[in-house]
């Protein structure tokens, strides 16, 4: 499970690093999501024959609220993870909770992907 931790922290890592490099703060207006750095351009519209244009507005919403909290969550989540495993290591009392907690993230973590 080691090797599962580190690569769950590696991952969260690499998209903190590329979360600093994508358009910033987004936001949605009926189906479209724009940004402040687009200038009025378009990041992207949700209609066409995909999809339910009476969803539209929830995707597109959904969308940028997503975008606009991952990092947060990952940066809460990459903490949560180093904390766990400090309590699984360093007190007796902690150790299978926190273990059982890493193992109830990683399960999380994997069916996700």
């Amino acid at each position: 499970m080691n090797t599962q931790i580190e690569q769950l922290k590696t991952e969260l890592r690499e998209f903190l690093e590329l979360s600093k490099t994508i358009t910033p703060k987004w936001e949605a207006s009926d189906n479209v999501i724009i940004s402040e750095a687009t200038e009025g351009y378009y990041l992207a519209i949700f209609d066409g024959p995909k999809t339910n244009t009476a969803q539209d507005p929830k995707n597109a919403l959904f969308a940028a609220r997503s975008r606009n909290i991952s990092p947060s969550l990952a940066e809460c989540l990459l903490m949560a993870v180093e904390n766990l495993e400090l309590i699984h290591e360093q007190t007796d009392l902690g150790e299978y909770a926190a273990w059982d907690a890493l193992q109830q993230i990683l399960t999380i973590w994997e069916a996700a992907k």
